[in-house]
């Protein structure tokens, strides 16, 4: 049996229960029990524990969007784009205009009556030159622009007005952005706002943020009462690949209670003789990578580092499983790293050699 496939037997063995040990050139497994952990030493163990606990605490999809997502029905963004829940998002000349929203008024050839912004109150009235106050709330720009036509041939001031109304900001109405994104909150609807311009808002002065990171994917959970009474909807959005120009599609202009769910980015810890530890996400959740190319991303190792003492401290089942990787030999010999895969919340622990630490 090569290598290579000995390492994959070993990654294989790594998910039966029950196990005791498995050995090979470059991978050992210790039983996952108090026992195997006692392998590290105590500093390292104390560092385990303390990534465990900030991850126990680190932002959760809170229950409210968590119990929507668990009724909604699941897709993709170009399921949802095919699909016949497309075809009856609400346009805006469905949109019914509410207090606070700011509306444009245009009356044709006709400027000292048109108004670039016109307030809507919070009791849902606009007041307008020798029409003065007029209820809007609940109507849609085509009732409005009728109401205001009439009002005007009623009061003697136009004999044949043509009135164009379009909604300048959508103030009434909101969409919600949680998880993990620097301002989470409410953000209001303006004219023709989409998924990323939200995003964006929601990442300002991420660089004041000690976990800020780049958005890589998020969950759209949208009301689809247009095409049943109570349905909703949980789209799955690969934002990287949307900021990136492959799925412009799915920059959706966005609607009253839509809710933007960002979930925490995978990560792994490179801790101990690397150059630069610490916690890294992984960008590309869809491509595995090894623990050679993990030990990359921290810098490689520092002269200090004894690499076939490297450790993968992993949760298993809920149990802390500690894996003993040959990370030397698998560089030098040319063994095929490819087959030891880091999994997302790895902790991978790089000792110092025993000569350096006299």
């Amino acid at each position: 049996m090569n290598i290579a496939r000995l390492l994959i037997l070993s990654a294989t063995l790594l998910i039966l229960p029950g196990i005791i040990a498995c050995s090979g050139p470059t991978l050992k497994v210790l039983k996952p029990s108090d026992s195997s952990l006692a392998a590290l030493d105590p500093a390292e163990w104390e560092e385990v524990e303390r990534i465990r606990q900030s991850q126990g605490t680190d932002d959760a999809m809170p229950p409210q969007v968590r119990s929507f997502v668990a009724k909604a029905v699941p897709m993709t963004a170009l399921e949802y784009v095919n699909s016949d829940y497309y075809s009856h998002t609400v346009v805006e000349e469905n949109y019914r205009v509410g207090g606070n929203d700011v509306l444009r008024v245009d009356v044709y050839e006709e400027p000292d009556l048109s108004r670039e912004t016109v307030p809507v109150t919070s009791d849902g009235t606009i007041t307008l030159p020798l029409l003065g106050q007029i209820k809007v709330a609940g109507l849609t720009t085509p009732e409005i622009e009728r109401n205001l036509e009439g009002l005007y041939v009623q009061r003697g001031v136009l004999v044949d007005p043509q009135v164009s109304v379009s909604v300048a900001e959508y103030l009434s109405q909101h969409v919600l952005v949680l998880g993990k994104v620097p301002s989470p909150g409410r953000y209001p609807l303006t004219s023709s706002v989409k998924l990323l311009d939200v995003l964006a808002e929601a990442r300002k002065n991420a660089y004041q943020q000690r976990d800020a990171h780049d958005i890589f994917k998020a969950t759209l959970i949208r009301n689809a009462d247009a095409f049943q009474p109570g349905l909703r909807l949980a789209i799955d959005i690969d934002v990287r690949r949307l900021v990136s120009g492959q799925d412009l599609y799915a920059n959706f202009p966005l609607q009253d209670n839509d809710i933007i769910y960002v979930p925490k980015p995978d990560k792994i810890f490179v801790l101990g003789q690397v150059n630069t530890p610490g916690e890294y996400v992984l960008e590309e959740p869809e491509r595995r990578i090894t623990i050679v190319e993990a030990i990359g991303m921290a810098g490689g190792y520092t002269y200090k580092a004894e690499p076939n003492r490297s450790t993968i401290v992993r949760l298993q089942d809920g149990k802390q499983e500690v894996l003993r990787v040959r990370v030397g030999d698998i560089a030098e010999k040319g063994y095929d790293g490819g087959d030891i895969f880091i999994r997302p919340n790895d902790i991978i622990l790089v000792p110092a050699s025993y000569t350096s630490r006299r």
